[in-house]
């Protein structure tokens, strides 16, 4: 998941889980469970300020991307 302030400076942090544990609320919603981490608010605050999001999936054994 990577996401920028309002100045444009760009955080970058992994998150996984088991198979489904993503889940598709509608056409535009992804849910995306809370982890326990290093108990910085990075991306949060991010998205307050610039409220936009990339999301990268890698699946094994799938060698295709889609943009």
């Amino acid at each position: 998941m990577a996401t920028a302030d309002a100045e444009g400076h760009m955080d970058a942090t992994p998150r996984g889980g088991a198979p489904g544990f993503v889940e598709v609320a509608d056409e535009r919603t992804l849910l995306l469970p809370d982890r326990p981490g290093n108990n910085r608010l990075d991306s949060l605050s991010n998205l307050t300020e610039h409220p936009e999001i990339g999301l990268l999936f890698m699946i094994p054994g799938v060698d295709e991307t889609f943009a």
